[in-house]
């Protein structure tokens, strides 16, 4: 298993550094993510949102985890991630109607799979899409969808009632459509959510992307795709406050010397790089098994969102008690990045659900094997 990037994915890697050092440069540190979707825009860099066999691009997905990392580090993956998913679940429906995928992919969009009091069964909606002659009618409520970066689409899942049976589909709705009313509201990292009421929007037939066993498949892989993202800007996040906490380390005093000169200390930010290539190693690990899309993919998976959530949460825990008094403060940046790992671990499963999920791929592969 070759665990190391491509020289045009490492090139990519530091086109993408590039742009987020001299945004943080002309912003004195203060990054905006909205200006970096629009430079990655600008770099095509959702062309990588295609699947492989409509892009060309070879190891796409590796591509996109190393971009993702990089925008851990400076705390701005959104709104380009919400973009990358919807234009995801887009890419395959778009290209086989238009020729302008560019323009469509760069349109700020959100998927909207949450739903009040489903937790994450995210392949049953109770949102309801009822099917008529001028096309569909759709009724329901979502909620925790993304709206950072003002979305103006967005790709819901419902429950398609016709013929006495019930299926599932995929649906991309306007913003501004009559029906269509957003709640926002702030997120624990800083960044915005909101919730979707749905009341009577008439859509046309065109608006279905997908449904059936197609739509399952797609929101399975979106749900897989957006756990890998997520994980890969958690490791970001978790270097950047590695960093942060070591030079911290060397710079406060006691007893006449850094207290990063403490062996206790040294024993402490040790660990923190163990738990940031711990989860290297997992993400990895998942790259090479994705393609698969067997249950080892989603074991591997799982197993992946559950460490990102454990020890997410532990590097944030030792970075601020390290700091310090300062650690705790509003301004300084180190809760920031705490706070994102935490709403990370939220995302698409926490440790609870990606244990259990972890434990019956596991025994299905081998149910399989046997």
């Amino acid at each position: 298993m070759d665990l190391t990037f491509t020289f045009e994915q490492q090139q990519l890697r530091n086109s993408v550094q590039k742009m987020l050092q001299g945004c943080a440069s002309r912003s004195q540190g203060a990054v905006s993510g909205q200006e970096v979707h629009n430079q990655l825009v600008e770099m095509a860099i959702l062309q990588l949102a295609q699947l492989e066999e409509d892009s060309g691009v070879e190891d796409g997905m590796a591509s996109i985890v190393a971009v993702m990392e990089e925008l851990g580090r400076y705390r701005v993956a959104e709104p380009f991630l919400s973009t990358f998913l919807a234009a995801r679940l887009l890419a395959p429906c778009i290209a086989r109607q238009i020729g302008d995928i560019d323009h469509c992919l760069g349109i700020p969009g959100s998927v909207a799979i949450y739903e009040p009091g489903a937790r994450y069964a995210f392949d049953a909606p109770s949102v309801e899409a009822q099917e008529q002659d001028t096309g569909y009618l759709l009724n329901g409520t979502k909620i925790a969808v993304s709206a950072c970066g003002d979305p103006s689409r967005f790709i819901v899942s419902a429950r398609i009632s016709e013929s006495g049976q019930e299926n599932i589909g995929l649906f991309a709705v306007n913003a501004e459509q009559a029906g269509v009313e957003m709640i926002n509201y702030p997120t624990i990292d800083g960044g915005q959510a909101c919730s979707l009421l749905l009341e009577k929007v008439e859509l046309k037939p065109e608006a279905l992307l997908c449904r059936g066993d197609l739509a399952k498949r797609m929101i399975t892989d979106h749900v897989q795709v957006a756990s890998l993202l997520l994980s890969a800007e958690a490791l970001g996040l978790m270097g950047r406050l590695l960093e942060l906490t070591v030079e911290y380390c060397n710079q406060r005093r006691q007893f006449d010397k850094p207290i990063g000169k403490f062996q206790v200390i040294q024993h402490r930010l040790a660990d923190l790089y163990i738990h940031c290539e711990s989860i290297r190693s997992l993400l990895y690990a998942a790259l090479a098994n994705y393609a698969e899309l067997s249950e080892d993919t989603k074991a591997s998976i799982a197993a992946l969102k559950f460490k990102v959530g454990e020890l997410g949460r532990l590097a944030g825990e030792v970075s601020v008690q390290l700091h310090g008094a300062i650690g705790f403060t509003e301004e300084y940046s180190v809760g920031k990045y705490y706070k994102r790992l935490m709403v990370i671990d939220a995302l698409y499963g926490n440790t609870d659900h990606q244990l259990q999920s972890y434990l019956l791929a596991e025994s299905r592969s081998r149910s399989t094997t046997q």
